[in-house]
């Protein structure tokens, strides 16, 4: 069966030759949902079937329906593992929008709060030349 390592035995790569003589459709659309080493590994086979040899006896239909079911059973494995990260996604997603929302909340009440203090600054400005005028008004009265 197929190895787990990311180099092929001679007798899988044979299989997976013999495989896409076969299925040439099949196995495209199969390999393109795996993962891209994965898919990498299968168009290089792919694009070398017509250079490698098969014979009839060497090969027998259950090897061939056997491989077919491990590519299947991996295509089957590697979107369930999607699925999970698309649903850790999601929740990433939902986080991050909630997190947008509540910094809008804080950017918001900041500038509020940045427009309260500019006015409470010119108020205190008016007061203060207010209080310089009036000074200076009471200063001349006693003066006078």
């Amino acid at each position: 069966m197929l190895s787990h390592t990311m180099e092929w035995t001679e007798e899988e790569k044979q299989l997976f030759a013999y495989l896409a003589h076969l299925y040439k459709e099949d196995i495209h659309e199969i390999a393109q949902h795996l993962p891209t080493k994965t898919y990498n590994q299968i168009q290089r086979y792919y694009r070398n079937s017509n250079q490698i040899q098969f014979t009839q006896n060497g090969i027998t239909q259950t090897q061939i329906d056997a491989y077919k079911t491990t590519l299947i059973q991996l295509l089957s494995q590697y979107e369930e593992e999607s699925a999970s990260e698309l649903v850790q996604i999601r929740w990433l997603q939902r986080q991050l929008q909630k997190n947008q929302y509540e910094l809008n909340i804080i950017e918001t009440t900041i500038q509020k709060t940045n427009s309260v203090l500019v006015q409470q600054e010119n108020i205190i400005q008016q007061l203060i030349k207010n209080n310089q005028f009036m000074c200076e008004v009471l200063q001349k009265r006693q003066q006078q």
